[in-house]
């Protein structure tokens, strides 16, 4: 089945008529990691974007999945913006430090300016800062229902090395403050650092991979380390019209560790063994 629903997507992407115009957007073609470009100022994106963390250190049955529904578009050619809803469903049984759970629910709200400092078409490489606050009612990772406010920032930068090769990374510092029902404020932040190589084969299709490196503590810098993670995995983007694209990232993580006796700590964080991610895409 998944095999016959891949060569379907190529099939369609390969020989639907005729081959787009102009650069190819390197948004979404290298998985987690975030290209440089946003939209023209006159044009409208509805996005749709379902990430999945599955299995965690210490056995047991773990699946979380985060749903985000995206309104994007771009008030000049250097400011773009999303606008995003959340859903989160969490399926936990038998993992050390988080609840035996099954839960499925609105989760929060986000906003998303983007800068682009250097465009692609007029520099040698694309350079590009985002932020996003989001406020958040249930934890994505636990399931647990928690008030929470995070503010994800992502320095990105992308290039093309010749004609069908492209090259992007990201850094990523995204701190947050949580509060669950008779606990006090707790904060952590999430340090990243990203890097992606695609293959554009055809006008309408990429494939790639990509390397990932996190980091989680319990404080907004580098004090009280939770543990790290390092994930590999490929990367897709296949162009079914003008209008609607789709692209998808499969990531397993190859190494990283919880810092001295913090186990618990570290299944909590967003440290799942596998993760993987779909956005669709239509513009209007």
């Amino acid at each position: 089945m998944r095999r016959g629903l891949i060569f379907l997507l190529v099939h369609l992407a390969l020989r639907a008529a005729p081959a787009l115009a102009g650069d190819f957007d390197t948004k979404h073609i290298f998985g987690f990691t975030e290209g440089t470009d946003i939209n023209a100022p006159d044009e409208r994106e509805a996005e749709f974007v379902t990430t999945a963390h599955v299995l965690k250190r210490g056995g047991g049955r773990y699946r979380a999945v985060e749903q985000q529904a995206t309104a994007e578009g771009a008030l000049t050619q250097a400011l773009g913006y999303e606008l995003t809803v959340h859903g989160a469903a969490v399926d936990a049984r038998g993992v050390t430090g988080l609840d035996a759970l099954r839960r499925v629910e609105f989760s929060g709200l986000s906003a998303e300016p983007k800068f682009v400092v250097l465009a692609r078409e007029t520099a040698p490489f694309g350079l590009a800062f985002s932020i996003e606050p989001e406020w958040s009612r249930i934890d994505a990772t636990s399931g647990r229902r928690a008030q929470g406010f995070s503010a994800g920032m992502r320095l990105m930068a992308d290039a093309a090395l010749g004609e069908r090769l492209y090259a992007g990374a990201n850094l990523i510092y995204e701190p947050e403050w949580r509060r669950e029902a008779g606990a006090p404020l707790a904060k952590g932040a999430l340090f990243g650092a990203t890097g992606g190589l695609t293959w554009r084969f055809a006008d309408r299709l990429a494939l790639g991979g990509e390397v990932e490196g996190y980091a989680a503590t319990e404080s907004l810098g580098l004090a009280a380390p939770v543990g790290t993670a390092v994930y590999v995995g490929p990367t897709f983007f296949v162009r079914l019209a003008s209008n609607l694209f789709c692209a998808g990232a499969w990531s397993v993580q190859v190494a990283g560790r919880p810092a001295a006796g913090r186990l618990d700590d570290y299944n909590g964080a967003e440290f799942s063994r596998h993760k993987a991610r779909l956005t669709v895409s239509v513009a209007f």
